[in-house]
């Protein structure tokens, strides 16, 4: 990973699924499958955080009433549904993630379809194993996006041919951004300043910004599919589990260099600023909003501007909030949680249009489904006890 991770945050980063995975994951043992890339100590208190890393900014919402989280993570109350049961997660079911990943990692990898060969490269612990998997999924599938940004993460471990892969990244992903910072990431600790701001500035001009995290939960998912008996939500919420403790990318050195003088080139606080704003205006996800956010505070710190630096977080921190006010409100998360329905369709919404346009899109269903006398209102009481 490029650099060093960030300060957890807390919970209210992500939607139930992922806090609730990495609940009923927690026993995983920390394994290291590159040091760009890899499930370590630190990723793991991320993980058990439910959070993605940002430095200096927090996520709890201010002035919240104290039933904030527990209206958010235990559901609307529901005349008729106090007699639910809930479960605490030390309880629920579950079985040994550790020592089933390379098992089901072995099954996969016996079958011919690029996802299922995938999803067995994302299971698998062992680097140099992984790397052979995504090989045969280029094989089948040269423009595999999910395999050629995996490969690129990778590439730095495993003494690759680093020119050919990311000529195959750039040209089947061109419109990645987060490729694009990549690549910049790797010529920043070149020390190769001309060609650094040169992918910086086609990444500011991307269309979007994927670290496909909800891509590696999916392929997990329709893994587990084929080889197991478990149910939709438990499979997801095993993928989301699996995901959230990959390591994912800080890009370090893009912050570094835009608080470096360095490269004695003032021009990069604007490039810096420009950047930051496309990442939280089309990335497709919180944790890479927040990525936005922050280069765009180091731009702000550099000129000095503490006035821009301090609304920043403010804005973004609003953002959220507002967000997940509005979920609680609407018991969105919980229904999710407990409809294997409704949890399929945000994941779609979150594939086709990014995470925020999906949690919208769910809050939309969670408030057309209360409003349903013949729909089962029980579904927005969790049936998990997370304390709350």
């Amino acid at each position: 990973m490029s650099g060093s991770r960030a300060k957890p945050l807390t919970a209210l980063a992500l939607l139930l699924a992922t806090i609730l995975a990495v609940v009923l994951l927690c026993s995983r043992e920390p394994e290291s499958p590159g040091e760009r890339l890899k499930i370590d100590d630190a990723s793991m208190a991320v993980a058990d955080s439910g959070a993605w890393p940002i430095d200096g900014l927090s996520k709890v919402p201010p002035e919240e009433p104290d039933d904030y989280l527990g209206l958010l993570f235990n559901g609307l109350p529901t005349d008729g549904c106090e007699e639910i049961e809930q479960v605490a997660p030390a309880k629920t079911s579950r079985w040994d993630r550790h020592a089933n990943m390379v098992e089901l990692s072995e099954q996969l990898s016996r079958s011919d379809d690029p996802d299922l060969l995938l999803a067995s490269a994302l299971l698998r612990p062992d680097p140099m194993d992984r790397w052979k998997l995504l090989d045969r999924v280029l094989d089948t599938n040269p423009g595999d996006p999910v395999a050629l940004w995996q490969k690129l993460q990778y590439c730095d471990q495993m003494d690759c041919d680093r020119q050919a892969i990311e000529a195959a990244a750039t040209a089947f992903d061109e419109s990645n951004g987060m490729v694009w910072l990549e690549i910049a990431g790797d010529r920043i600790r070149a020390g190769q300043w001309h060609e650094a701001e040169a992918a910086m500035r086609r990444a500011v001009t991307a269309p979007r910004f994927d670290t496909y995290v909800i891509n590696y939960a999916v392929l997990i998912e329709r893994g587990l599919a084929a080889t197991t008996e478990r149910g939709y939500i438990e499979r997801y919420i095993y993928g989301v589990g699996v995901a959230a403790a990959m390591a994912v990318p800080s890009f370090a050195d893009i912050t570094r260099a835009c608080a470096s003088d360095e490269n004695n080139a003032l021009t990069w606080i604007d490039l810096c600023d420009d950047l930051g704003e496309q990442i939280t205006r089309v990335g497709r996800s919180q944790a890479v909003f927040y990525l936005g956010v922050g280069v765009r505070r180091t731009a702000a710190k550099r000129a000095g501007d503490t006035k821009q630096f301090d609304l920043l977080s403010h804005d973004a921190n609003q953002r959220i909030s507002d967000l997940m006010r509005t979920q609680a409100n609407a018991g969105a998360q919980v229904l999710a949680m407990n409809d294997p329905a409704v949890m399929q369709d945000y994941v779609e919404n979150y594939l086709a249009h990014g995470e925020f346009d999906a949690m919208e899109m769910l809050v939309d269903d969670a408030r057309r489904l209360r409003n349903d006398p013949e729909y089962d209102q029980c579904n927005f009481v969790s049936r998990t006890d997370l304390g709350l």
